[in-house]
């Protein structure tokens, strides 16, 4: 990991419990929101993400910003914030307009599920995606408990399409989740912890729980301790087949992780049409009587890969869904 340095004191200014204050901000529930006003883990945070001098960050959810107050005393020339709640916009804007023109700090109201990101990252950053080095830039966020799973895929696809902010190479991921969700993105074969969400990180990125942080450090306190955790773009993807077909078949195994993983994958085939599963069963050599949680990474891609050699034959397939049709 990068030394954290400090080139940029920021001026004086209201401190975030002062800025809370001030501004009359209170976390609300329903959008999950827990503050992290602690400027020790804040800093530590940046250290783990690597974030140096003169770097790009592009920071999802600042809330009262204090990571990024923390991104900028470590050096940080430009940095763009995706805020939804609009109650953080005027602290936020004070700290732009305190740290410039020494920090180009651009504030984004929107939804990071939908914000097009690819159109605010500053392509002079951009680095090989076969390189060994990586980009200067970090994408970085103290993520809503509720988003992570969905803000986390959306993510992992754009990172297998190489596009949005991955148009810049292989940019570094550091994001706050879940401890037990922080445990399910690293998780080996054979642990019940094995999930859909560790396949899916692992397939695509090195994954890393680089602290944890407990949850008395969060104003208001959540329920379960926090998770540091670093992601790094492969620079090829440990499965091969397209995004979205692996998405569908480890889904589809994982729907019964406490059957055999064949019980699972039945399901991608209508059950009017078994010569499906008979022309699967023929091309997988996958032990059919393994958990799905017991699946290493190339039993899984022999799996995708099967399904894959069935769609180029029959690509109308890939629209079935067991849930809502009974055939094709």
């Amino acid at each position: 990991m990068s030394k954290l340095v400090k080139p940029f004191r920021l001026p004086p200014m209201p401190s975030l419990s002062e800025l809370v204050k001030l501004y009359k901000l209170r976390a609300i529930r329903q959008l999950s929101q827990n503050f992290l006003l602690d400027k020790n883990i804040n800093d530590k945070i940046i250290r783990s993400a690597g974030i140096k001098k003169d770097s790009f960050v592009f920071e999802i959810g600042p809330g009262p910003g204090g990571l990024t107050r923390s991104a900028i005393e470590a050096g940080a020339k430009e940095i763009v914030v995706v805020e939804k709640d609009l109650r953080f916009m005027p602290g936020l804007q004070l700290l732009a307009d305190a740290v410039t023109p020494t920090v180009n700090m651009k504030i984004f109201n929107g939804d990071a599920m939908t914000f097009p990101m690819g159109q605010h990252i500053n392509r002079a950053y951009e680095v090989p995606w076969e390189s060994d080095e990586l980009p200067n830039a970090n994408l970085i966020g103290n993520l809503p408990f509720n988003i992570s799973t969905p803000l986390l895929f959306k993510l992992l696809l754009k990172v297998s399409d190489r596009n949005s902010v991955f148009a810049c190479g292989r940019v570094p991921m550091t994001f706050l989740f879940q401890q037990e969700f922080g445990e399910r993105m690293i998780c080996p074969p054979g642990f019940k912890e094995r999930s859909r969400v560790g396949i899916m990180t692992q397939a695509y990125c090195d994954v890393n729980i680089d602290f944890l942080i407990p949850n008395t450090a969060f104003v208001p306190p959540p329920k379960v301790n926090a998770a540091c955790v670093t992601m790094i773009p492969l620079k090829k993807p440990r499965l091969k087949t397209k995004f979205e077909i692996v998405s569908k078949v480890v889904q589809a195994i994982f729907q019964f992780k406490n059957k055999n993983w064949i019980v699972g994958a039945n399901t991608l085939y209508p059950k009017k049409y078994p010569e499906f599963l008979t022309r699967f069963n023929e091309l997988c050599k996958v032990d059919q009587n393994k958990l799905p949680t017991d699946l290493d990474m190339i039993e899984i891609d022999q799996i995708c890969s099967s399904y894959a050699q069935i769609l180029d034959v029959f690509p109308e397939l890939e629209n079935y869904d067991h849930r809502i049709s009974p055939h094709l």
